[in-house]
Protein backbone atom coordinates (compact mmCIF):
# COMPACT_ATOMS: atom_id res chain seq x y z
CA UNK A 1 0.00 0.00 0.00
CA UNK A 2 1.30 3.17 -1.16
CA UNK A 3 0.22 6.74 -0.02
CA UNK A 4 0.62 10.46 -1.87
CA UNK A 5 0.56 12.86 0.53
CA UNK A 6 0.38 16.49 -0.93
CA UNK A 7 1.92 19.39 1.41
CA UNK A 8 2.62 23.02 2.05
CA UNK A 9 6.13 22.44 2.01
CA UNK A 10 6.68 19.24 -0.09
CA UNK A 11 5.21 16.15 -1.84
CA UNK A 12 5.78 13.08 0.52
CA UNK A 13 5.08 9.08 0.05
CA UNK A 14 3.94 6.89 2.78
CA UNK A 15 4.40 2.93 2.01
CA UNK A 16 3.16 -0.04 4.28
CA UNK A 17 5.68 -2.59 4.97
CA UNK A 18 5.87 -5.57 7.22
CA UNK A 19 7.35 -3.66 10.63
CA UNK A 20 4.38 -1.28 9.47
CA UNK A 21 3.98 2.73 8.13
CA UNK A 22 7.41 4.73 6.41
CA UNK A 23 7.49 8.15 5.27
CA UNK A 24 10.16 9.02 2.54
CA UNK A 25 11.49 11.77 2.47
CA UNK A 26 10.23 14.66 0.44
CA UNK A 27 10.08 15.99 -2.50
CA UNK A 28 9.95 19.51 -3.47
CA UNK A 29 11.13 20.14 -0.06
CA UNK A 30 9.57 23.72 0.75
CA UNK A 31 7.32 24.23 -2.17
CA UNK A 32 3.23 23.61 -2.10
CA UNK A 33 1.91 20.51 -3.29
CA UNK A 34 -1.52 21.24 -4.04
CA UNK A 35 -3.32 17.72 -5.38
CA UNK A 36 -0.53 14.56 -6.52
CA UNK A 37 -2.10 11.41 -8.28
CA UNK A 38 -0.82 8.16 -9.78
CA UNK A 39 -1.72 7.17 -13.09
CA UNK A 40 -2.66 3.54 -13.24
CA UNK A 41 -2.33 3.48 -16.94
CA UNK A 42 1.76 3.35 -16.76
CA UNK A 43 2.56 4.05 -13.46
CA UNK A 44 3.58 7.72 -13.66
CA UNK A 45 3.32 10.00 -10.52
CA UNK A 46 2.07 13.55 -11.28
CA UNK A 47 2.18 16.38 -8.64
CA UNK A 48 0.31 19.65 -9.22
CA UNK A 49 3.13 22.52 -7.58
CA UNK A 50 2.28 25.53 -6.25
CA UNK A 51 5.23 28.10 -6.18
CA UNK A 52 3.71 31.27 -4.87
CA UNK A 53 5.44 34.08 -6.39
CA UNK A 54 6.40 32.03 -9.89
CA UNK A 55 2.99 30.52 -10.13
CA UNK A 56 1.83 27.08 -10.28
CA UNK A 57 4.15 24.25 -12.15
CA UNK A 58 3.61 20.72 -13.26
CA UNK A 59 6.01 17.85 -12.59
CA UNK A 60 6.38 14.03 -13.73
CA UNK A 61 7.84 11.23 -12.11
CA UNK A 62 8.27 8.03 -14.54
CA UNK A 63 10.85 6.10 -12.44
CA UNK A 64 8.76 5.52 -9.46
CA UNK A 65 9.02 8.91 -7.23
CA UNK A 66 12.69 8.94 -7.63
CA UNK A 67 13.09 11.77 -10.12
CA UNK A 68 10.40 14.18 -10.79
CA UNK A 69 10.76 16.57 -13.95
CA UNK A 70 8.77 19.71 -15.00
CA UNK A 71 6.69 19.90 -17.96
CA UNK A 72 4.73 22.57 -19.64
CA UNK A 73 2.17 23.94 -17.54
CA UNK A 74 -1.49 24.81 -18.70
CA UNK A 75 -1.58 28.60 -19.95
CA UNK A 76 -4.47 30.65 -21.00
CA UNK A 77 -4.50 31.62 -24.77
CA UNK A 78 -3.35 35.37 -25.46
CA UNK A 79 -6.48 37.54 -25.34
CA UNK A 80 -8.48 35.17 -22.98
CA UNK A 81 -10.77 36.95 -20.73
CA UNK A 82 -13.15 36.74 -17.55
CA UNK A 83 -16.23 38.00 -17.59
CA UNK A 84 -17.37 38.87 -14.11
CA UNK A 85 -20.55 40.43 -13.19
CA UNK A 86 -20.31 43.68 -10.70
CA UNK A 87 -22.77 46.59 -9.48
CA UNK A 88 -21.38 48.58 -12.70
CA UNK A 89 -22.13 45.70 -15.40
CA UNK A 90 -19.28 42.84 -17.06
CA UNK A 91 -15.82 43.78 -15.75
CA UNK A 92 -13.24 41.82 -18.50
CA UNK A 93 -10.09 40.98 -16.91
CA UNK A 94 -6.88 38.91 -18.25
CA UNK A 95 -7.16 35.12 -17.67
CA UNK A 96 -4.25 33.60 -15.89
CA UNK A 97 -3.68 29.99 -14.32
CA UNK A 98 -3.44 30.67 -10.67
CA UNK A 99 -3.30 27.23 -9.42
CA UNK A 100 -3.73 23.72 -10.95
CA UNK A 101 -6.11 21.55 -8.28
CA UNK A 102 -6.60 18.64 -9.63
CA UNK A 103 -5.27 16.22 -12.99
CA UNK A 104 -7.03 13.05 -14.07
CA UNK A 105 -6.57 10.59 -17.01
CA UNK A 106 -8.75 11.55 -20.04
CA UNK A 107 -10.56 8.96 -22.17
CA UNK A 108 -7.39 7.63 -23.95
CA UNK A 109 -3.91 6.74 -23.18
CA UNK A 110 -1.71 9.86 -23.01
CA UNK A 111 -4.76 11.70 -22.59
CA UNK A 112 -5.17 13.86 -19.42
CA UNK A 113 -8.16 16.51 -17.89
CA UNK A 114 -6.41 19.48 -15.46
CA UNK A 115 -8.86 21.69 -13.44
CA UNK A 116 -7.63 25.14 -12.27
CA UNK A 117 -8.01 28.52 -10.77
CA UNK A 118 -9.78 30.88 -12.14
CA UNK A 119 -12.23 27.51 -13.83
CA UNK A 120 -10.58 27.07 -16.85
CA UNK A 121 -10.47 23.10 -17.60
CA UNK A 122 -7.55 21.88 -20.07
CA UNK A 123 -6.44 19.20 -22.25
CA UNK A 124 -3.26 17.27 -23.35
CA UNK A 125 -3.32 14.59 -25.70
CA UNK A 126 0.05 14.44 -25.54
CA UNK A 127 0.89 12.69 -22.13
CA UNK A 128 1.26 16.05 -20.67
CA UNK A 129 3.36 17.86 -23.30
CA UNK A 130 1.35 20.39 -24.46
CA UNK A 131 -2.15 21.89 -22.74
CA UNK A 132 -5.31 23.26 -24.43
CA UNK A 133 -7.98 25.40 -23.18
CA UNK A 134 -11.47 23.42 -23.23
CA UNK A 135 -12.86 25.96 -25.01
CA UNK A 136 -17.15 24.79 -24.48
CA UNK A 137 -16.95 24.96 -20.89
CA UNK A 138 -14.60 28.18 -20.55
CA UNK A 139 -17.60 30.01 -22.65
CA UNK A 140 -20.37 28.58 -20.04
CA UNK A 141 -17.84 30.03 -17.36
CA UNK A 142 -18.50 33.30 -18.35
CA UNK A 143 -22.00 33.18 -20.02
CA UNK A 144 -22.96 31.32 -16.23
CA UNK A 145 -21.55 33.92 -14.52
CA UNK A 146 -18.72 31.53 -12.05
CA UNK A 147 -17.51 33.37 -9.42
CA UNK A 148 -14.59 33.19 -6.47
CA UNK A 149 -15.23 31.66 -3.19
CA UNK A 150 -12.87 31.78 -0.33
CA UNK A 151 -10.03 29.81 -2.41
CA UNK A 152 -10.94 31.53 -5.81
CA UNK A 153 -13.07 30.05 -8.87
CA UNK A 154 -12.01 26.53 -7.74
CA UNK A 155 -12.93 23.61 -10.52
CA UNK A 156 -11.14 21.19 -8.17
CA UNK A 157 -12.67 18.00 -8.91
CA UNK A 158 -13.36 16.07 -12.68
CA UNK A 159 -14.80 13.09 -12.31
CA UNK A 160 -14.68 10.91 -15.91
CA UNK A 161 -17.10 8.09 -15.45
CA UNK A 162 -14.40 4.71 -15.67
CA UNK A 163 -16.59 2.44 -18.24
CA UNK A 164 -17.67 5.29 -20.31
CA UNK A 165 -15.39 8.15 -19.90
CA UNK A 166 -16.73 10.53 -22.68
CA UNK A 167 -19.22 10.94 -19.38
CA UNK A 168 -17.83 13.45 -17.11
CA UNK A 169 -19.08 15.26 -13.77
CA UNK A 170 -17.34 18.21 -12.63
CA UNK A 171 -17.20 20.50 -9.09
CA UNK A 172 -16.44 24.22 -8.90
CA UNK A 173 -16.62 26.41 -6.38
CA UNK A 174 -18.76 28.65 -7.12
CA UNK A 175 -20.52 27.19 -9.80
CA UNK A 176 -21.69 23.81 -8.50
CA UNK A 177 -21.62 20.38 -10.47
CA UNK A 178 -21.94 20.33 -13.76
CA UNK A 179 -22.38 16.93 -16.51
CA UNK A 180 -21.21 16.17 -19.85
CA UNK A 181 -21.96 13.10 -21.78
CA UNK A 182 -20.38 14.12 -24.85
CA UNK A 183 -16.42 14.29 -23.70
CA UNK A 184 -16.91 17.95 -23.14
CA UNK A 185 -18.75 19.44 -26.37
CA UNK A 186 -21.64 19.98 -24.20
CA UNK A 187 -22.53 20.79 -20.36
CA UNK A 188 -25.40 20.82 -18.16
CA UNK A 189 -25.63 22.62 -14.83
CA UNK A 190 -26.59 19.49 -11.98
CA UNK A 191 -27.58 21.60 -9.16
CA UNK A 192 -31.36 20.78 -8.48
CA UNK A 193 -31.90 20.45 -4.82
CA UNK A 194 -28.52 22.08 -3.42
CA UNK A 195 -29.19 24.98 -2.08
CA UNK A 196 -26.86 28.11 -1.88
CA UNK A 197 -27.69 30.37 1.25
CA UNK A 198 -25.33 32.53 1.00
CA UNK A 199 -26.89 33.89 -2.63
CA UNK A 200 -30.41 36.10 -2.81
CA UNK A 201 -31.67 33.18 -4.48
CA UNK A 202 -31.78 30.20 -2.11
CA UNK A 203 -31.52 27.38 -5.16
CA UNK A 204 -30.17 29.06 -8.13
CA UNK A 205 -29.57 26.56 -11.31
CA UNK A 206 -25.95 27.70 -11.08
CA UNK A 207 -23.58 29.07 -7.89
CA UNK A 208 -23.66 26.48 -5.40
CA UNK A 209 -20.73 26.10 -3.14
CA UNK A 210 -19.29 22.18 -3.90
CA UNK A 211 -16.09 21.55 -1.73
CA UNK A 212 -15.72 17.72 -3.21
CA UNK A 213 -17.46 15.63 -5.59
CA UNK A 214 -17.28 11.86 -5.58
CA UNK A 215 -18.45 8.88 -7.52
CA UNK A 216 -19.07 5.63 -6.48
CA UNK A 217 -17.14 2.77 -7.43
CA UNK A 218 -20.22 0.54 -8.28
CA UNK A 219 -22.45 2.47 -9.55
CA UNK A 220 -21.82 5.51 -11.59
CA UNK A 221 -25.18 7.20 -11.21
CA UNK A 222 -24.97 7.55 -7.87
CA UNK A 223 -22.91 11.23 -6.47
CA UNK A 224 -21.92 12.22 -3.50
CA UNK A 225 -21.29 16.23 -2.86
CA UNK A 226 -19.97 17.89 0.09
CA UNK A 227 -20.91 21.36 0.12
CA UNK A 228 -20.78 24.85 1.46
CA UNK A 229 -24.47 23.81 2.42
CA UNK A 230 -24.93 20.49 2.98
CA UNK A 231 -24.07 17.08 2.36
CA UNK A 232 -25.31 15.73 -0.40
CA UNK A 233 -26.39 12.64 -2.48
CA UNK A 234 -27.53 11.84 -5.76
CA UNK A 235 -28.65 8.60 -7.00
CA UNK A 236 -29.29 10.09 -10.69
CA UNK A 237 -26.05 11.35 -11.82
CA UNK A 238 -26.67 14.27 -10.80
CA UNK A 239 -30.31 15.36 -12.11
CA UNK A 240 -31.51 15.83 -8.54
CA UNK A 241 -29.57 15.91 -4.94
CA UNK A 242 -30.92 15.18 -1.58
CA UNK A 243 -29.00 16.69 1.41
CA UNK A 244 -28.15 13.35 3.96
CA UNK A 245 -27.65 15.32 7.17
CA UNK A 246 -30.71 17.68 7.37
CA UNK A 247 -30.32 18.41 11.36
CA UNK A 248 -27.05 20.72 10.58
CA UNK A 249 -24.17 19.19 12.87
CA UNK A 250 -22.52 17.54 10.80
CA UNK A 251 -23.08 18.95 7.20
CA UNK A 252 -20.28 21.43 6.77
CA UNK A 253 -16.66 20.00 5.74
CA UNK A 254 -14.29 19.81 2.96
CA UNK A 255 -13.72 16.29 1.75
CA UNK A 256 -15.91 13.27 0.92
CA UNK A 257 -14.60 9.92 0.04
CA UNK A 258 -17.02 6.96 -0.99
CA UNK A 259 -16.73 3.46 -1.28
CA UNK A 260 -19.80 1.13 -2.82
CA UNK A 261 -22.97 3.24 -3.41
CA UNK A 262 -24.19 3.07 -0.46
CA UNK A 263 -20.58 3.86 1.73
CA UNK A 264 -19.59 7.19 1.90
CA UNK A 265 -17.32 9.04 4.44
CA UNK A 266 -16.39 12.68 5.48
CA UNK A 267 -14.76 14.81 7.92
CA UNK A 268 -17.03 17.44 9.83
CA UNK A 269 -15.91 20.80 11.32
CA UNK A 270 -17.28 23.48 13.16
CA UNK A 271 -19.02 26.20 11.29
CA UNK A 272 -17.75 28.28 7.98
CA UNK A 273 -16.77 30.85 10.33
CA UNK A 274 -14.74 28.80 12.83
CA UNK A 275 -13.65 25.73 10.65
CA UNK A 276 -12.06 23.88 13.52
CA UNK A 277 -12.51 20.33 14.54
CA UNK A 278 -16.01 20.24 16.22
CA UNK A 279 -15.74 20.51 19.68
CA UNK A 280 -12.15 19.96 19.91
CA UNK A 281 -12.20 16.62 18.97
CA UNK A 282 -11.20 14.50 15.37
CA UNK A 283 -14.26 12.88 14.34
CA UNK A 284 -15.09 10.87 11.10
CA UNK A 285 -18.21 10.30 9.90
CA UNK A 286 -19.48 7.14 7.78
CA UNK A 287 -22.78 5.63 6.43
CA UNK A 288 -23.38 2.02 4.96
CA UNK A 289 -26.87 3.15 4.26
CA UNK A 290 -27.05 5.92 1.23
CA UNK A 291 -26.94 8.73 4.37
CA UNK A 292 -29.95 7.26 6.14
CA UNK A 293 -27.84 6.55 9.32
CA UNK A 294 -24.68 7.80 10.10
CA UNK A 295 -21.73 6.51 12.40
CA UNK A 296 -18.94 8.72 14.51
CA UNK A 297 -15.64 7.04 13.83
CA UNK A 298 -13.06 7.97 16.74
CA UNK A 299 -11.08 5.39 18.10
CA UNK A 300 -7.33 6.62 17.77
CA UNK A 301 -8.48 10.08 16.38
CA UNK A 302 -7.26 13.07 19.18
CA UNK A 303 -10.36 13.87 21.52
CA UNK A 304 -9.23 16.81 22.98
CA UNK A 305 -7.58 20.03 22.30
CA UNK A 306 -7.89 19.23 18.44
CA UNK A 307 -8.34 21.93 16.31
CA UNK A 308 -7.28 20.08 12.54
CA UNK A 309 -9.41 20.01 9.84
CA UNK A 310 -9.08 18.18 6.81
CA UNK A 311 -9.05 19.66 3.12
CA UNK A 312 -11.15 18.38 0.34
CA UNK A 313 -8.57 16.33 -2.02
CA UNK A 314 -7.72 15.50 1.77
CA UNK A 315 -9.78 12.25 1.86
CA UNK A 316 -9.43 9.20 0.33
CA UNK A 317 -10.74 5.59 0.28
CA UNK A 318 -10.20 2.40 -1.74
CA UNK A 319 -10.95 -1.43 -1.01
CA UNK A 320 -11.27 -0.76 2.94
CA UNK A 321 -8.31 1.54 3.67
CA UNK A 322 -9.21 4.97 4.38
CA UNK A 323 -6.43 7.95 4.71
CA UNK A 324 -6.66 11.40 5.61
CA UNK A 325 -4.12 14.48 6.33
CA UNK A 326 -4.95 17.49 8.47
CA UNK A 327 -4.39 20.86 8.39
CA UNK A 328 -1.79 20.09 11.84
CA UNK A 329 0.13 18.15 9.33
CA UNK A 330 -1.13 15.01 11.26
CA UNK A 331 -1.97 11.81 8.43
CA UNK A 332 -4.40 8.80 9.90
CA UNK A 333 -5.10 5.70 8.59
CA UNK A 334 -7.69 2.77 9.01
CA UNK A 335 -7.58 -0.53 7.34
CA UNK A 336 -10.96 -1.32 8.80
CA UNK A 337 -12.93 0.83 7.04
CA UNK A 338 -12.49 3.54 9.90
CA UNK A 339 -13.16 1.74 12.87
CA UNK A 340 -10.06 2.65 14.03
CA UNK A 341 -7.38 4.82 13.24
CA UNK A 342 -3.52 5.63 13.46
CA UNK A 343 -1.28 8.26 13.15
CA UNK A 344 1.06 7.04 10.40
CA UNK A 345 2.60 10.59 9.92
CA UNK A 346 2.29 13.13 13.08
CA UNK A 347 4.44 15.76 11.75
CA UNK A 348 4.28 16.84 8.71
CA UNK A 349 3.21 19.81 7.07
CA UNK A 350 -0.45 21.32 6.43
CA UNK A 351 -1.83 18.56 4.23
CA UNK A 352 -3.44 19.58 0.91
CA UNK A 353 -4.05 16.17 -0.20
CA UNK A 354 -4.18 13.09 0.36
CA UNK A 355 -4.28 9.84 -2.60
CA UNK A 356 -4.11 6.11 -1.97
CA UNK A 357 -2.30 5.39 -5.23
CA UNK A 358 -4.09 2.90 -7.29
Amino acid sequence: MRILVGTRKGLFRLERLRDGWHVSAPKFLGVPVLNAMRDGRDGALWACLGHGHWGPKLAVSRDDFDTFTDVDCPKFPDGCEIDTDTPWGKEKTKATVKALYTIVPADRDGSFWIGTDPGGMFRSDDGGETWALHEPLWKIRNEHGWFAGGGGTMLHAILPQPDRPERIHIGISCAGTYESKDGGATWEPRNQGVIADFLPDKYPEVGQDVHMLARAQDDPDVLWQQNHCGNYRSTDGGLTWTDMMPDGRFDIGFGVAMGGKQTAWTVPMESDEKRVALDGALVVMRTDDGGETWQELRSGLPQKDCYDIVYRHALDAQDGLVAFGTTCGRVFVSEDRGDSWTAVAPHLPMVNSVTIER
